[in-house]
């Protein structure tokens, strides 16, 4: 993704990026993050409304958190959430994301933005809103600093919780392209061993969608790994708040 695209995107997140539905009565859920949220977005969706939440999702394909710090702060004041989740996987595309020089942020100095831009995030919602850190589903390419830094974090703020968003897609931590069907879950791949599976994870190795959309584009097919980062996510909820 250029820097042109991605400048493109962030001026539109706030008009598409964001979905909800109404309930004043129930908690308000906010979950932001990149591609994989977007992905999740309508089984996010369908999950927590199932759980009794009011959801609003924001997302961005190939942003890091530092692209999302003003969509959040605007969502914040208008949502006023009682629950929050974030999930970034890793993106390092956009101007936030480079040196003085232009230069994309590498090695130590890149995992210290992210710690630095996650932590920012967090004052952000202060310390009386219960906050999800959710470790993106380790990709073919074996990139999880983020996920290992999520879980970091989360042992230093009483208020902040890990989630491991491959619970469903990833077992282990360990890459599969594809895994059992699950119970209810529409069963329309391969058989693997003798088994049933549906393919998880996009022919990128990264996403969920089965087939690559196009960038930024929905998937136009069921796709059982979106459906199971959301249940991973919602269930973490779910629990957290009863």
């Amino acid at each position: 993704m250029t820097r042109a695209l991605l400048a493109l995107a962030l001026t539109v997140v706030a008009l598409f990026g964001i979905a909800g539905c109404g309930g004043d009565d129930k908690q308000t859920v906010y979950v932001f993050g990149d591609s994989l949220v977007s992905q999740g977005t309508k089984y996010l969706q369908d999950q927590l409304r199932h759980d009794g939440f009011t959801p609003h999702v924001a997302s961005l394909s190939g942003a890091a958190t530092c692209d999302l710090f003003k969509a959040v702060r605007d969502d914040k004041e208008r949502f006023h959430p009682d629950v929050v989740a974030m999930s970034f996987s890793g993106n390092a595309l956009g101007p936030c994301m480079r040196d003085a020089r232009g230069r994309m942020l590498t090695g130590a100095a890149y995992l210290a933005k992210y710690r630095t831009d996650t932590e920012q995030m967090l004052r952000m919602f202060g310390n009386d809103v219960p906050f999800y850190l959710v470790g993106a589903p380790i990709s073919g390419g074996g990139d999880d600093r983020v996920y290992r830094l999520y879980r970091q974090i989360a042992k230093q703020h009483p208020n902040t919780h890990f989630v491991d968003g491959g619970k469903y897609l990833t077992p282990g931590h360990r890459f599969t392209p594809t895994m059992p069907c699950l119970p209810g879950e529409p069963c329309t791949g391969p058989v693997v061993n003798g088994v049933r599976n549906n393919i998880v994870r996009s022919p990128d190795h990264a996403h969920f969608c089965p087939i690559d959309p196009g960038f930024g584009k929905p998937c136009p097919q069921y796709s059982s790994g979106a459906y199971r980062f959301a249940r991973a996510i919602a269930e973490a909820v779910d629990r957290g708040q009863q």
